[in-house]
């Protein structure tokens, strides 16, 4: 399995339970995580093995019939779940697979997108380093 391969895999099994599901083109419904373009840089090649980093950008959707404050506050809470179960997997190798490892979540913020809803906004960011 590719290494984008590996990272979405993970993510889907770390985000899965959460309202609305992961989604990588488009989010049906009223709330869910949409996962943006992986991005990856360079960080070490060695005669034996390449080191990258991976920027995973995630978009969290919850429409509500509340006023905007009742959607800021669950927004805000979902954003803090998901920043939780990201921030448990700094590493992850499950015996088999080797996934990542230095897993943060870099930054959130919450912002009205250009439709003016209001949306949060995630970066994930991993490292993984391939033995050659």
């Amino acid at each position: 399995m590719s290494k984008l391969n590996n990272i979405k895999s993970r993510l889907q099994v770390i985000l899965e339970t959460l309202a609305g599901g992961i989604h990588f083109d488009e989010v049906r419904g009223n709330e869910g995580i949409l996962v943006g373009k992986i991005t990856s840089t360079l960080i070490d090649n060695l005669a034996g093995a390449t080191t990258r980093r991976y920027v995973v950008p995630m978009t969290v959707f919850f429409k509500s019939r509340g006023n905007k404050k009742q959607t800021e506050d669950m927004l805000s809470r979902r954003i803090d779940k998901i920043e939780d179960r990201l921030n448990e997997e700094v590493s992850h190798y499950d015996g088999t697979t080797y996934y990542w490892h230095d897993g943060e979540v870099v930054e959130s913020i919450m912002e009205e997108n250009d439709e003016g809803m209001l949306v949060g906004n995630l970066t994930f960011e991993c490292t993984i380093t391939e033995v050659l």
